[in-house]
């Protein structure tokens, strides 16, 4: 590789465009030589661009502007060498099709994780790796998001399958494990969390007591939305996973307060209760079918970094005004998160109007008035439309379809 400097400004370009998602572009040479941008966060400040290079062993760090100028040189080390990096190391260099995510560290003050993926030439000869370091506390902030649309009290924590490590959550705690001198070392685990969260706990002795301890995942292939107790309050909690052929094995458990779900509806007329029961089928659902969305999304951003990190920005970028065949995952999360919003809004404003309703009338018109009222709600949680990376129509889960078969 004789060009190594040509490929920093297409870095930069796309740590400027992805910012929010992204914080490291690198390659790594066969050699161990170390080159691309970090985007440093300093504690007082605004954010910095910094630009790794390196020839031989002699390792330049520089902080730079968004045009690429340098505006001073921070480090220079004399002595780098990066072949034995837990990022380069993953890579199998006798593949052209390896590539993988670390498991997550501390580096910092937050989480990480990195995906690398060899690179090879045109006669499959390794020539190194191309890594990014993706910053998890974006994942926070995403659930954080998602959860404040719901008309429920809702809980979302995203987890290692494996090692049980937290990846995010929603509910704004702090995820790391700091030394004696304050440095973080790595991510809590559920079970430390959940000595610090009553609900957490509540919901993993439940599932403890019914898969063994740890195989929460053994109920994903499960659509029964659960139900546990704590504090003398009912909640739902559902498993899904989040997977990728690449090495990232997570899982999502999404726990949701019933008695807020069912709060108001009460029966009132025995004529009214299949009324009543479709509508608390359609709540008890939205756990499971929401926990299985909020994956598709992540594994849809997940698959964005992965090509990202393979150079194939083409492939997540419009350029020069065209429209690509296949729109990023990433930039479409705003166009579904606001489908999501309009469709659970509307669920709980039809949930308050038969809160309200008397349903006075005879047994012939209170049975018509239900009949235009289920089908109401039916109606009203049809599926939304948005266009999926390959430029297709993507359909929301159609809640009343499978409301329909669980009954």
């Amino acid at each position: 590789m004789q060009n190594k400097p040509a490929v920093l400004p297409i870095y930069r370009n796309q740590l400027l465009q992805f910012k929010d998602y992204l914080a490291t572009l690198t390659f790594t040479s066969e050699a161990g030589e170390l080159w691309g941008l970090f985007k440093y966060k300093p504690k007082v400040g605004n954010e910095q661009l910094r630009m790794w290079n390196q020839y031989g062993n002699n390792l330049t760090y520089y902080k730079i502007d968004e045009q690429g100028n340098i505006l001073s040189l921070i480090e220079n080390d004399l002595n780098a060498n990066s072949t034995s990096g837990d990022w380069v190391t993953i890579v199998d260099k006798t593949s052209n099709k390896s590539a993988s995510w670390t498991s997550m560290y501390a580096w910092g003050d937050t989480l990480w994780t990195t995906f690398s993926s060899g690179l090879f030439d045109s006669s499959n000869n390794y020539l190194g790796v191309t890594s990014t370091d993706v910053e998890l506390s974006f994942l926070n902030s995403f659930l954080s998001q998602i959860i404040q649309m719901l008309p429920y009290k809702t809980y979302l924590y995203i987890f290692e399958s494996s090692k049980k490590n937290i990846v995010g959550t929603s509910i704004g705690t702090d995820l790391l494990i700091y030394d004696a001198n304050g440095v973080a070392t790595g991510p809590k685990s559920l079970d430390i969390l959940a000595n610090e969260d009553s609900i957490l706990n509540a919901s993993l002795v439940y599932l403890n007591s019914l898969v063994g301890k740890g195989n929460y995942t053994q109920l994903v292939s499960s659509s029964n939305v659960l139900l546990f107790q704590s504090n003398n309050l009912q909640y739902l909690c559902s498993v899904s996973e989040i997977n990728s052929k690449y090495g990232i094995k997570w899982t999502l458990l999404q726990i949701m307060s019933k008695n807020d779900v069912e709060a108001g509806i009460v029966q009132r007329n025995t004529l009214i209760f299949i009324v009543i029961g479709v509508v608390m089928v359609l709540c008890y659902l939205l756990a499971f079918i929401f926990s299985t969305w909020i994956s598709r999304i992540l594994n849809g951003i997940t698959s964005d970094i992965r090509e990202l990190a393979s150079l194939n920005f083409g492939a997540v970028l419009r350029e020069n005004g065209i429209h690509m065949k296949r729109r990023s995952w990433i930039r479409e999360i705003c166009d579904i998160q606001h489908s999501f919003q309009k469709m659970v809004l509307t669920f709980a404003e039809q949930v308050e109007i038969k809160k309200k309703s008397n349903f006075k009338g005879n047994l012939s018109t209170t049975t018509a008035g239900q009949g235009n009222s289920v089908g109401g709600s039916l109606n009203m949680l049809a599926p939304s439309k948005s266009m999926d990376g390959l430029g297709k129509s993507t359909t929301i889960p159609n809640m009343s379809s499978i409301a329909e078969n669980s009954v």
